[in-house]
């Protein structure tokens, strides 16, 4: 029997999540049998999870992209998972989960955002790495840091963020905003230049080479799995297995996170 990956992403199927997901996806495979899809939110992710469980055969590997929050619909993070790895478990499939807070602090905490901000953005960087330290320490910054040195740069809508994932997602709009390069991150879309090697990129986009030339990201004329890796190994990312590995089995047999 062929063994499957059942890979489950709680973004929206075509926005940045999904879209990033669906490229990892692509890299990484070498002809193993997949499926993906999308939850549409949160709120479906369980009834999204039951319904591809009867699909399940033993053996198969089931992979969750999701934020990693404190709650959904009411029920605690922990016991959600803990009901899908029972039903993981009594369909002998493997089970694994990320568990960064949000998506968009896979790129917040990268090193490397700091090579690719522009000239109008890099005097934040002190700010920046301060939320990163506390991203990969485990502390919630959004609670114990306060974050008015952003209210200029985020604008009107400063007052109105009352969670962390979206203050996470505002705040990766702002400062991806212009850069060398298509690197802007949305709710929405997520820029070529994150999930493209940079010999695939349309130069069209980018005035036919010449934003390339000017481009500081320090993986530069790389392909997208170098950039992965990167990201693997200087992003909140490290603190699981890497995005580069979904498909080795031996690497995370035993450890469920991602």
């Amino acid at each position: 029997m062929v063994l499957t990956f059942h890979f489950l992403c709680e973004g929206e199927k075509d926005k940045a999540e999904y879209t990033f997901i669906r490229h990892v996806i692509a890299e990484c495979c070498k002809g193993e049998t997949y499926i993906l899809e999308a939850s549409e939110g949160n709120r479906k992710l369980l009834p999204k999870f039951l319904a591809m469980s009867r699909a399940f055969n033993p053996g198969d590997v089931f992979i969750l992209f999701f934020d990693h929050v404190e709650s959904i619909s009411g029920v605690p993070v922990p016991v959600l998972l803990h009901d899908i790895s029972g039903t993981c478990s009594r369909y002998d499939v493997v089970f694994r989960y990320t568990t960064y807070y949000c998506f968009e602090e896979l790129f917040l905490s990268y090193a490397g955002i700091e090579s690719i901000l522009g000239p109008g953005f890099i005097h934040y960087m002190p700010q920046v790495e301060a939320i990163q330290q506390d991203i990969l320490s485990g502390k919630n910054y959004f609670k114990s840091r306060d974050l008015s040195v952003w209210r200029h740069l985020i604008g009107n809508g400063f007052n109105n963020i009352k969670t962390r994932e979206k203050f996470s997602s505002i705040l990766c709009t702002r400062l991806l905003q212009k850069t060398q390069g298509i690197f802007k991150l949305t709710k929405d879309s997520i820029g070529d230049c994150w999930i493209k090697s940079c010999s695939d990129m349309d130069k069209s986009k980018l005035g036919g080479g010449r934003v390339c030339e000017k481009c500081s990201y320090c993986c530069k004329d790389n392909t997208f799995r170098e950039k992965l890796r990167d990201l693997d190994d200087n992003s909140v990312a490290k603190l699981g297995l890497p995005f580069s590995g979904i498909f080795d089995r031996t690497a995370y047999e035993g450890n469920p996170v991602l």
